[in-house]
């Protein structure tokens, strides 16, 4: 007990001596006092809550994720805010006793401002429904245009858009498939496929007898003006024949689809040639007929050829030598007559008649071969190559609601004639008359037909 005692004594003492101290700097005698830290103030909190629902005037659709503001009035600075869910639902809690503006804004609304009175600390303030207006503004019409790229890779062709070409003014197909990717044309004027001549060439996705008998010269028989697309499918579906193992050439021409009834035509002439193109269109809303062609003729287009062939046998030379006058004339062409019908939504036809002519004469003037100086042969040549085709198609589609289906029906009767002759006139050298020896004619005339 005594040792208990004198512990608490002690204890005492020195809280005596310390309250005894002069304050000061480290508790010394003399020391400056120290400051005391000031807190800084705090938003009054309170108990009082504000609920409410934010909504579309329109559609009465929540607002999600608007922005709620408290604001207040005195000092006109935010005191708390919060932000709507997905109801559209906004709570705030401990609101003091003041007056205050509550603030809900959110991208494409009209900002609401919605004056707040916290009379006591349970005054709770159930606002309901809030409607916000859209702030959205109708524009003005926007035109968007753009050019169509010159070449176009598909997942099954490739697509070259021959009219955004002004380069192919005034050729004829031939000058065009040059162009376009994956082809190559001979001297001859025969296309290939990466390599392969085992291609298939189609007009608007139809066989032609125009394109059966030769390939090249059809194709001299198309004009550049006409082509809108050149389409080189590598991987036909099933909607092609099976023809063509390298590829399929689909040849789209111009179609005209202004709505009354239009009609013009270009021509121009020459010394040695002429050409005359025309584009008629009339047109409903349903059904229309176009009109479309273009021919050429060339004349005048004369020539002249020599040749000197020199040989030797046993030290013997023999001297030849040809010299000829050539005289050429041709014309060709190629028209079309459409009809089309859209009979509804769904069901639709279309009618087509091609004419294409070819006729083109060579002749050979006075062929004349002289050997060692003497006339040894005379003689008159005529080359002649005619052809005439006629294609008629007649088309029923059927589409359905659902895309990439579609039912159709094409019949096509074609005739292609070709005449290619040539005749030899031999005369008489010796004669001052051009007496005729002799005459050598080759005939050749072909009819092709086809009823698809």
């Amino acid at each position: 007990m005594k040792k208990l005692f004198l512990l608490f004594s002690l204890l005492g003492a020195c809280q005596i001596s310390n309250a005894q101290v002069p304050t000061g700097l480290g508790g010394f005698p003399g020391a400056a006092p120290k400051k005391e830290a000031v807190a800084a103030p705090v938003a009054p909190k309170g108990t009082a809550k504000i609920v409410g629902y934010l909504l579309d005037s329109t559609d009465s659709k929540p607002v999600e994720f608007a922005s709620v503001a408290l604001i207040n009035k005195t000092t006109g600075r935010p005191v708390d805010g919060t932000v709507a869910d997905q109801v559209g639902k906004f709570t705030i809690t401990k609101v003091a006793i003041g007056s205050y503006k509550l603030v809900a804004s959110f991208l494409g609304y009209n900002s609401i401002t919605i004056p707040i009175e916290i009379t006591s600390k349970n005054d709770d303030k159930d606002l309901g429904v809030v409607r916000m207006g859209s702030n959205t503004k109708m524009l003005a019409e926007v035109t968007v245009e753009g050019q169509r790229a010159l070449i176009e890779e598909k997942v099954d062709r490739t697509v070259y858009n021959a009219e955004k070409d002004q380069t192919n003014r005034g050729g004829d197909a031939t000058d065009v498939l040059k162009k376009v990717p994956m082809l190559s044309v001979d001297l001859d004027g025969n296309p290939s496929l990466r390599g392969s001549s085992n291609i298939k060439v189609l007009i608007n996705n139809k066989p032609s007898t125009i394109l059966a008998s030769s390939i090249a010269d059809a194709l001299k028989q198309i004009p550049a003006d006409m082509i809108k697309t050149v389409e080189v499918i590598t991987s036909p579906s099933a909607r092609y024949d099976a023809e063509g193992s390298a590829g399929i050439i689909n040849i789209v021409t111009k179609k005209n689809t202004l709505q009354g009834l239009t009609f013009s035509f270009d021509s121009s002439a020459g010394v040695r040639g002429s050409n005359l193109s025309m584009n008629g269109n009339f047109r409903n809303k349903t059904w229309g007929m176009t009109l479309g062609g273009f021919g050429r003729s060339e004349y005048n287009v004369s020539g002249h050829s020599e040749s000197l062939q020199t040989t030797s046998n046993n030290g013997i030379l023999t001297r030849n030598f040809q010299t000829s006058d050539t005289r050429r004339s041709g014309m060709f062409g190629n028209y079309q007559l459409g009809f089309d019908w859209d009979i509804n939504k769904f069901n639709s036809i279309t009618a087509s008649s091609r004419i294409g002519f070819r006729n083109g004469n060579s002749w050979g003037d006075g062929l004349r071969q002289i050997r060692n100086d003497k006339l040894f042969s005379l003689r008159n040549t005529n080359s002649l190559d005619e052809s005439a085709n006629i294609d008629l198609n007649v088309d029923y589609t059927h589409t359905f609601e659902k895309p990439q289906k579609e039912f159709s029906i094409l019949a096509m009767m074609s005739n292609n004639n070709r005449t290619n002759d040539f005749y030899n006139d031999i005369m008489n050298p010796n004669s001052s008359m051009s007496q005729i020896m002799n005459s050598i004619k080759n005939i050749n005339g072909s009819v092709n037909k086809e009823a698809t």
